[in-house]
């Protein structure tokens, strides 16, 4: 759950600048919001850590541990720190408290006012680790008992460590490469206007007197901080593969296997990485966009607790990833979500009027924030919900076309007994990725929906509950399934949503 909530952490500070209450309609000294801003973290922090401790206790009982309690507790934790944050950044001024003690560097600013919910969650898994190491001590005398693999033993700290590594620095530094990028765009846009008073400023002056005076430059600043965000996209899986401290997969049969896989028309992968967690983590992930440039990882337990058809239904699932393009569509909902949400604002602000302004351009009137608030962050939950919608879609069609490889091995149509087996095969993999997790397959998760569901939908597929007919049917191919032309929907949608977003922001008076 860590990396999202981390993600937020960041946005909610990337939007500071158009969502903090006026300055002079803040009522706290430096001091009192300083206590109100950190105060309410370092509580949940400990509260965390207790939760944490709570379910060790638990576990070190005779008899069955109840481990759900405290770890959804600990979880809370992170939900309300992330809300608490977005109050005192949004709402009491955190981050210009932070930038009058420490000044406005590029970035640095950013990430220590995101320290206090990010101490939240460090605190949450430090109080779990007890858990993890308890845990990983039964796992290691059940395999040697049983003559199977035995994990590597880690200590609480080094847990600690690993998911620092793994799940907060991954998302911190992309976040902060963003973030710095359009901090250094939006300092330069105003040291070129500053330049265009200067009579010997030649062709800098220009851009700057054009940047100064067009009602095109804010979109043409936009368009800037997109290409920085594509370039920072592009290059995230190195940055991902040497966080994760990945290598290729070694050579054998298993690896020709998934080399076929991932060699399909519209992969283009540039390697299939073993990704080494301490054996703590059973996952597969795909990251990059461009060709050449993107990864299938497995992880270590992944790849010893599956066998290798299981190992490569799963790699099809993330190969489905690359050839329908679901990370770049998904970029794209993103934008088209923020986009409606951005226009909704404006267009209120628009219909209430926008106040007076300073010379940073903040907003001043208690309406106008009211109106930021009213719309925006509704808007915003609002998108939050439609993501995890479109997300749970395009795993699920990732699922479907994973039982329709393993079925087909590359022949269309696959018969119907092949199909069954296939759906088998599938949801016998993920039921073991949820054993290795010690995971309720009930267990509801945003983005993907709940392991018992993708094993029905599965099932379903296998016994032809989706198609009017098995026999005869090209469900090797795309479209043949209701999934694929839901997908297709949601992808038209996205684009047409964006494409009229981007028209608002060039073609508004």
């Amino acid at each position: 759950m860590a990396p999202l909530p981390i993600i937020l952490i960041l946005a909610v500070v990337a939007a500071a600048d158009s969502l903090a209450a006026p300055a002079r309609g803040r009522t706290l000294g430096p001091a009192a919001l300083t206590a109100v801003a950190i105060l309410p973290h370092a509580a949940l922090a400990a509260a965390a850590a207790f939760f944490g401790w709570t379910a060790q206790r638990r576990l070190e009982r005779p008899g069955p541990a109840d481990l759900d309690g405290p770890s959804r507790a600990a979880g809370l934790c992170t939900w309300l720190a992330l809300a608490w944050h977005a109050a005192a950044v949004w709402g009491l001024g955190w981050l210009d408290q932070v930038r009058a003690v420490m000044g406005d560097p590029v970035l640095i600013d950013e990430v220590a006012a995101c320290g206090p919910p990010l101490l939240v969650i460090v605190a949450g898994w430090a109080g779990m680790s007890g858990v993890q190491q308890r845990l990983r001590e039964a796992e290691v005398l059940a395999c040697l008992e049983d003559g199977q693999p035995v994990p590597p033993l880690l200590g609480r700290w080094a847990w600690v460590r690993l998911r620092v590594r793994q799940q907060l620095l991954m998302v911190l530094i992309a976040g902060a490469t963003v973030l710095a990028w359009s901090e250094a765009l939006e300092r330069g846009v105003r040291w070129l206007i500053l330049r265009a008073s200067d009579a010997d400023s030649g062709t800098l002056g220009q851009i700057g007197a054009w940047m100064g005076t067009s009602r095109h430059a804010p979109a043409a600043l936009g368009a800037a901080q997109l290409l920085g965000l594509l370039a920072g996209i592009g290059l995230w899986p190195l940055i991902v593969r040497t966080l994760w401290q990945a290598k290729p997969l070694a050579e054998g049969p298993l690896r020709q296997r998934l080399d076929g896989l991932v060699r399909a028309p519209g992969a283009r992968v540039g390697d299939v990485l073993a990704w080494d967690t301490a054996g703590t983590t059973a996952n597969a992930a795909v990251v990059g966009v461009i060709p050449g440039l993107r990864y299938v990882f497995l992880s270590d337990r992944l790849l010893d607790g599956l066998s290798s058809d299981q190992i490569a239904a799963v790699t099809a699932h993330e190969v489905s990833h690359l050839r329908r393009g679901h990370l770049p569509w998904t970029m794209v909902a993103v934008m088209a979500l923020a986009g409606a949400a951005g226009a909704l604002v404006d267009v209120t602000l628009r219909l209430i009027g926008p106040g007076p302004a300073d010379a940073a351009g903040q907003l001043q009137t208690a309406a106008s924030a009211a109106a930021l608030w009213g719309v925006g962050v509704p808007s915003a939950a609002v998108g939050a919900v439609l993501f995890g919608w479109v997300s749970r879609r395009f795993e699920w069609q990732a699922d479907a076309d994973a039982v329709r490889a393993m079925a087909g091995q590359g022949q269309a149509p696959p018969t119907p007994e092949a199909l069954r087996l296939a759906a088998g095969l599938f949801g016998s993999a993920l039921a073991g990725v949820a054993r290795m997790h010690r995971m309720d397959p009930h267990r509801f998760m945003w983005r993907h929906g709940s392991i018992a569901q993708r094993i029905g939908r599965a099932a379903d597929l296998g016994a032809g509950k989706h198609s009017a007919s098995i026999d005869g049917q090209p469900l090797a191919l795309p479209g043949a399934l209701p999934i694929d032309r839901q997908v297709a929907r949601i992808k038209l949608a996205s684009a047409a949503v964006l494409v009229l977003g981007l028209a608002w922001s060039v073609l508004a008076p």
